[in-house]
């Protein structure tokens, strides 16, 4: 410690090293913020990976409600599971999705027009609109 000119540092004096209680006691705190942080990037991995199903789900029901709100009114369409001709369906559905319609007509002659989503066999999502002879 000479380099110092010539004084040595006070807060030096006295130590040798770490004690192993010193150094048992530094590695379990850096194993419980390792654990803590890997913890949390699989929770993020989870909930990413949900949330990108649930945005593909909303497309594609958004798609088809568009296509049905383009197409011409079918009063039939309680009878026809596609709703009309006129309508095209999304063709590259991803393989566990499903996608299906349904078609309530009221008194008034409008229809409740409600698409769903699957995936897997598990509710994504729905979307509903009213269509009528206007």
């Amino acid at each position: 410690m000479r380099w110092l000119g010539g004084k040595r540092l006070r807060f030096l004096r006295g130590q040798k090293g770490f004690t192993l209680i010193e150094s048992l006691v530094a590695v379990g705190i850096l194993a419980v913020i390792g654990v803590a942080f890997g913890s949390g990037l699989s929770t993020v991995s989870k909930s990413s990976a949900f949330y990108e199903q649930r945005v593909t789900a909303t497309l594609l029901a958004q798609s088809l409600l568009e296509n049905i709100k383009q197409a011409p009114f079918n009063p039939d369409a309680t009878n026809d599971p596609h709703y009309s001709e006129d309508v095209s369906w999304p063709t590259d559905v991803p393989h566990p999705y499903e996608i299906s319609l349904d078609v309530i007509e009221d008194v008034t002659g409008k229809q409740l027009i409600t698409v769903t989503v699957t995936w897997d066999g598990r509710h994504m999502f729905d979307l509903t609109t009213i269509k009528g002879d206007w």
